[in-house]
């Protein structure tokens, strides 16, 4: 935030003391409209109501605002602004403005869920049934080897 002070009637320019006393009220002048102003982020980009009306902030919003009170809103042409009285230097300075759009919520995916939960289930069984199939083989194996070591067709030692 920049401040601009122009003090006038205060003793001739060559005179010291007239230069100290412009400063000393200068200063006071600052500090009183530092303590009652600052330069903050009013909204942040994203989904705000404001009016009663629901709408997506493209991108966030900064301003000169009064400490300790709740700014209120313009929405106009797709430009969220704020509504207050401070003034500024020249007509060419605009006030802070933010684009904004429309809300519109999202629809719920049903059939997609319904697809993904399917899939998933496929998928599980998919697994359960190559898991078994491989603890079948792995089980005959040991049967039919265990067989094949009590006729004595393995291993046989001469």
């Amino acid at each position: 935030m920049r401040l601009i002070s122009v003090v006038l009637g205060v003793g001739d320019w060559p005179d010291d003391d007239a230069e100290k006393a412009r400063n000393i009220i200068s200063n006071a002048l600052h500090d009183a409209q530092f303590k009652q102003y600052s330069y903050e982020r009013v909204l942040a980009r994203g989904v705000h109501t404001i009016n009663e009306e629901t709408i997506v902030l493209e991108e966030d919003l900064y301003a000169i605002v009064e400490k300790e009170t709740a700014p209120t809103f313009i929405l106009e042409d797709g430009y969220l602004s704020l509504e207050g009285d401070v003034s500024f230097v020249s007509e060419k300075i605009k006030r802070p403005m933010a684009s904004y759009r429309a809300y519109q919520a999202p629809k719920p995916q049903r059939i997609s869920f319904l697809k993904q939960t399917w899939q998933g289930i496929a998928y599980q069984w998919w697994l359960l049934g190559i898991g078994s199939l491989i603890m079948l083989i792995t089980g005959l194996w040991l049967i039919l080897g265990s067989r094949s070591i009590k006729k004595g067709k393995h291993g046989r030692v001469k």
